[in-house]
Protein backbone atom coordinates (compact mmCIF):
# COMPACT_ATOMS: atom_id res chain seq x y z
CA UNK A 1 0.00 0.00 0.00
CA UNK A 2 0.98 3.74 -0.92
CA UNK A 3 1.89 5.44 2.30
CA UNK A 4 1.27 9.49 2.86
CA UNK A 5 3.86 11.60 3.69
CA UNK A 6 3.49 11.84 7.00
CA UNK A 7 7.10 12.79 8.84
CA UNK A 8 8.34 15.99 7.90
CA UNK A 9 12.72 15.91 8.55
CA UNK A 10 13.39 19.67 8.83
CA UNK A 11 17.31 19.36 8.21
CA UNK A 12 16.28 17.98 5.16
CA UNK A 13 13.74 20.10 4.64
CA UNK A 14 15.60 23.02 5.15
CA UNK A 15 18.41 22.20 2.83
CA UNK A 16 15.97 21.39 0.31
CA UNK A 17 14.71 25.14 0.47
CA UNK A 18 18.62 26.67 0.86
CA UNK A 19 19.43 24.91 -2.48
CA UNK A 20 16.64 25.80 -4.17
CA UNK A 21 17.60 29.23 -3.46
CA UNK A 22 20.70 29.45 -4.43
CA UNK A 23 19.73 27.60 -7.73
CA UNK A 24 17.41 30.55 -9.17
CA UNK A 25 19.89 33.12 -7.67
CA UNK A 26 21.98 31.98 -10.49
CA UNK A 27 21.69 32.23 -14.16
CA UNK A 28 23.70 28.60 -14.47
CA UNK A 29 20.98 26.68 -12.85
CA UNK A 30 22.49 23.08 -14.49
CA UNK A 31 25.93 24.88 -13.28
CA UNK A 32 24.97 24.68 -9.49
CA UNK A 33 23.40 21.49 -9.70
CA UNK A 34 26.84 20.47 -10.66
CA UNK A 35 28.89 22.22 -7.82
CA UNK A 36 26.63 19.98 -5.67
CA UNK A 37 26.66 17.18 -7.39
CA UNK A 38 30.55 17.47 -7.18
CA UNK A 39 30.31 18.11 -2.95
CA UNK A 40 28.31 14.92 -2.68
CA UNK A 41 31.11 12.90 -5.51
CA UNK A 42 33.61 14.03 -2.54
CA UNK A 43 31.96 12.88 0.70
CA UNK A 44 30.77 9.47 -0.13
CA UNK A 45 28.03 8.61 2.32
CA UNK A 46 26.91 11.73 3.33
CA UNK A 47 22.90 11.71 3.39
CA UNK A 48 22.63 14.98 3.72
CA UNK A 49 24.83 15.97 0.26
CA UNK A 50 23.16 13.40 -1.43
CA UNK A 51 20.58 15.51 -0.35
CA UNK A 52 21.61 18.69 -1.75
CA UNK A 53 22.64 17.18 -4.77
CA UNK A 54 19.33 16.08 -5.27
CA UNK A 55 17.89 18.90 -4.74
CA UNK A 56 19.60 20.84 -7.06
CA UNK A 57 18.63 19.11 -9.68
CA UNK A 58 15.41 19.28 -9.33
CA UNK A 59 15.84 23.02 -8.26
CA UNK A 60 16.59 23.35 -12.09
CA UNK A 61 14.46 21.23 -13.69
CA UNK A 62 12.16 23.93 -13.11
CA UNK A 63 14.68 26.32 -14.34
CA UNK A 64 15.70 25.43 -18.01
CA UNK A 65 13.45 25.27 -21.25
CA UNK A 66 15.78 23.46 -23.56
CA UNK A 67 15.25 19.79 -24.68
CA UNK A 68 19.02 19.23 -24.13
CA UNK A 69 19.03 20.97 -20.76
CA UNK A 70 16.22 19.18 -19.66
CA UNK A 71 17.94 15.58 -21.14
CA UNK A 72 21.14 16.24 -19.04
CA UNK A 73 18.89 16.73 -15.76
CA UNK A 74 17.32 13.96 -15.96
CA UNK A 75 20.74 11.58 -16.77
CA UNK A 76 21.51 13.91 -13.29
CA UNK A 77 18.60 12.44 -11.93
CA UNK A 78 19.66 8.99 -12.33
CA UNK A 79 22.90 9.31 -10.37
CA UNK A 80 22.23 11.68 -7.58
CA UNK A 81 21.38 9.65 -4.88
CA UNK A 82 24.49 7.09 -5.39
CA UNK A 83 26.70 8.40 -2.62
CA UNK A 84 24.34 7.61 -0.24
CA UNK A 85 22.49 4.45 1.08
CA UNK A 86 18.02 4.87 1.36
CA UNK A 87 16.56 6.90 3.49
CA UNK A 88 13.52 6.58 4.83
CA UNK A 89 13.11 10.32 6.00
CA UNK A 90 10.17 12.37 5.07
CA UNK A 91 11.91 14.70 2.48
CA UNK A 92 14.57 12.32 1.03
CA UNK A 93 12.13 9.68 -0.07
CA UNK A 94 9.76 12.48 -1.08
CA UNK A 95 12.17 13.93 -3.35
CA UNK A 96 13.52 10.26 -4.52
CA UNK A 97 10.44 9.60 -5.70
CA UNK A 98 9.68 12.91 -7.37
CA UNK A 99 12.99 12.92 -9.05
CA UNK A 100 11.97 9.13 -10.18
CA UNK A 101 8.88 10.73 -11.53
CA UNK A 102 9.97 13.21 -13.56
CA UNK A 103 12.73 10.56 -14.74
CA UNK A 104 9.47 8.39 -15.61
CA UNK A 105 7.91 11.11 -17.51
CA UNK A 106 10.54 11.74 -19.64
CA UNK A 107 10.55 8.54 -21.48
CA UNK A 108 7.00 7.80 -20.97
CA UNK A 109 4.98 9.21 -24.43
CA UNK A 110 1.65 8.88 -22.38
CA UNK A 111 2.09 11.57 -19.62
CA UNK A 112 -1.30 11.20 -17.87
CA UNK A 113 -0.06 7.91 -16.86
CA UNK A 114 2.76 9.35 -15.09
CA UNK A 115 0.56 12.40 -13.49
CA UNK A 116 -1.93 9.78 -12.07
CA UNK A 117 0.68 7.90 -10.29
CA UNK A 118 1.88 11.15 -8.76
CA UNK A 119 -1.57 11.84 -7.74
CA UNK A 120 -2.25 8.50 -6.58
CA UNK A 121 0.54 8.80 -3.83
CA UNK A 122 -0.37 12.74 -2.53
CA UNK A 123 -3.80 15.03 -3.12
CA UNK A 124 -1.99 17.48 -1.16
CA UNK A 125 1.64 17.82 -1.61
CA UNK A 126 2.15 21.35 -3.48
CA UNK A 127 4.88 19.11 -5.74
CA UNK A 128 3.32 16.33 -6.53
CA UNK A 129 0.54 18.67 -7.52
CA UNK A 130 2.65 20.92 -9.45
CA UNK A 131 4.85 17.88 -11.37
CA UNK A 132 1.27 16.53 -12.33
CA UNK A 133 0.31 19.47 -13.83
CA UNK A 134 3.23 19.33 -15.99
CA UNK A 135 2.28 16.29 -17.47
CA UNK A 136 -1.30 16.91 -17.80
CA UNK A 137 -0.11 20.08 -19.97
CA UNK A 138 2.52 18.58 -21.96
CA UNK A 139 -0.04 16.11 -22.64
CA UNK A 140 -2.21 19.12 -23.99
CA UNK A 141 -4.80 18.90 -21.14
CA UNK A 142 -4.66 22.32 -19.42
CA UNK A 143 -7.42 22.73 -17.85
CA UNK A 144 -6.57 19.86 -15.86
CA UNK A 145 -3.46 21.53 -15.39
CA UNK A 146 -4.80 24.60 -13.70
CA UNK A 147 -7.08 23.27 -11.18
CA UNK A 148 -3.81 21.05 -10.26
CA UNK A 149 -1.57 24.10 -9.99
CA UNK A 150 -4.17 26.18 -8.41
CA UNK A 151 -4.36 24.09 -5.72
CA UNK A 152 -1.04 23.85 -5.18
CA UNK A 153 -0.55 27.25 -5.31
CA UNK A 154 -3.58 27.38 -2.71
CA UNK A 155 -0.98 24.74 -0.21
CA UNK A 156 1.80 26.55 -0.72
CA UNK A 157 2.20 29.77 -2.86
CA UNK A 158 5.71 30.31 -4.80
CA UNK A 159 6.41 32.64 -7.60
CA UNK A 160 7.11 29.60 -10.00
CA UNK A 161 3.51 28.44 -9.63
CA UNK A 162 2.26 32.06 -10.56
CA UNK A 163 4.46 31.87 -13.67
CA UNK A 164 3.52 28.03 -14.36
CA UNK A 165 -0.77 29.92 -14.40
CA UNK A 166 0.45 32.90 -16.69
CA UNK A 167 1.96 30.33 -18.70
CA UNK A 168 -1.07 27.65 -18.62
CA UNK A 169 -3.48 30.52 -19.05
CA UNK A 170 -1.39 31.93 -22.11
CA UNK A 171 -2.16 28.42 -23.83
CA UNK A 172 -5.64 28.83 -22.94
CA UNK A 173 -5.97 32.20 -24.53
CA UNK A 174 -4.19 31.33 -28.00
CA UNK A 175 -6.97 28.27 -27.61
CA UNK A 176 -9.89 30.48 -26.70
CA UNK A 177 -8.59 34.45 -28.18
CA UNK A 178 -11.01 35.13 -24.91
CA UNK A 179 -9.75 38.44 -23.36
CA UNK A 180 -10.72 37.24 -20.03
CA UNK A 181 -8.43 34.79 -20.06
CA UNK A 182 -5.61 36.95 -21.41
CA UNK A 183 -6.30 39.09 -18.62
CA UNK A 184 -5.93 35.99 -16.21
CA UNK A 185 -2.83 35.43 -17.07
CA UNK A 186 -1.76 39.09 -17.37
CA UNK A 187 -2.18 39.17 -13.16
CA UNK A 188 -0.42 35.72 -12.71
CA UNK A 189 2.49 37.59 -14.59
CA UNK A 190 1.79 40.21 -12.44
CA UNK A 191 2.23 38.42 -9.05
CA UNK A 192 5.39 36.13 -10.41
CA UNK A 193 7.49 39.90 -10.88
CA UNK A 194 5.80 41.28 -7.66
CA UNK A 195 7.34 38.46 -5.86
CA UNK A 196 11.09 38.35 -8.03
CA UNK A 197 12.72 41.23 -8.40
CA UNK A 198 15.86 39.77 -9.58
CA UNK A 199 17.38 40.70 -13.06
CA UNK A 200 17.82 38.10 -15.34
CA UNK A 201 16.26 35.84 -18.23
CA UNK A 202 13.69 34.79 -16.08
CA UNK A 203 12.01 38.68 -15.14
CA UNK A 204 12.90 39.53 -18.78
CA UNK A 205 10.82 36.78 -20.10
CA UNK A 206 8.20 37.49 -17.87
CA UNK A 207 8.14 41.07 -18.89
CA UNK A 208 7.83 40.30 -22.60
CA UNK A 209 4.73 37.71 -21.66
CA UNK A 210 3.33 40.98 -19.74
CA UNK A 211 4.36 43.13 -22.90
CA UNK A 212 2.29 40.78 -25.03
CA UNK A 213 -0.67 39.98 -22.83
CA UNK A 214 -1.30 44.01 -22.89
CA UNK A 215 -1.12 44.22 -26.17
CA UNK A 216 -3.82 41.42 -26.75
CA UNK A 217 -5.86 43.33 -24.07
CA UNK A 218 -5.71 46.40 -25.71
CA UNK A 219 -7.31 44.89 -28.93
CA UNK A 220 -10.64 44.55 -27.35
CA UNK A 221 -13.04 47.18 -27.05
CA UNK A 222 -13.58 46.84 -23.28
CA UNK A 223 -10.86 48.12 -20.68
CA UNK A 224 -8.87 45.51 -18.63
CA UNK A 225 -11.24 43.79 -15.81
CA UNK A 226 -9.10 41.57 -14.06
CA UNK A 227 -9.03 42.45 -10.73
Amino acid sequence: MIQPWTDPDAPFKNARLLVASDVNASPQPIKVAERYMGISDSHHGDKLAAFQAAAAVWAALHRVTSFHDLETLNGYSNRVFDNAAPSKVYEYTRLRFLLGAAREAFTNPDYRIVAQRLLSHSQNDPDVLGSAAVCYNVDDFPGKAIALERKAQHLMPTPYGYRTLGLLYITVYTDSSKVQDAETALGYWEKFLALWPRTGDIRDDALSEVQYLNTQIARFPKSRTHK
